[in-house]
């Protein structure tokens, strides 16, 4: 997985040094429902989008934005009101 480093949505440093962020407790909650362990990388927006291209990563959670959706097949859409799709 690769999470784009955009607070709040991506991952963010707190006081202790921790990777926090509304993407990165979706992907944990994911990997913990299909019981399968996930690395989750923090990178600039630019290198995510190039990584999936690449072949580098293999998901990412986006908002819902024309950018993305150009370029990517949604799986999933998490809520309807806040539109993000992983």
């Amino acid at each position: 997985f690769v999470t784009m480093d955009i607070a709040p949505y991506g991952m963010s440093i707190d006081e202790k040094n921790s990777e926090i962020g509304l993407f990165r407790e979706i992907n944990a909650a994911l990997s913990v429902k299909i019981g399968i362990q996930i690395v989750d990388k923090l990178v600039p927006l630019k290198r995510m989008l190039t990584g999936l291209q690449a072949g580098k990563y293999d998901c990412g959670i986006f908002l819902k934005l024309p950018i993305f959706e150009e370029r990517y097949d949604p799986i999933v859409e998490i809520r309807k009101s806040f539109d993000v799709v992983i």
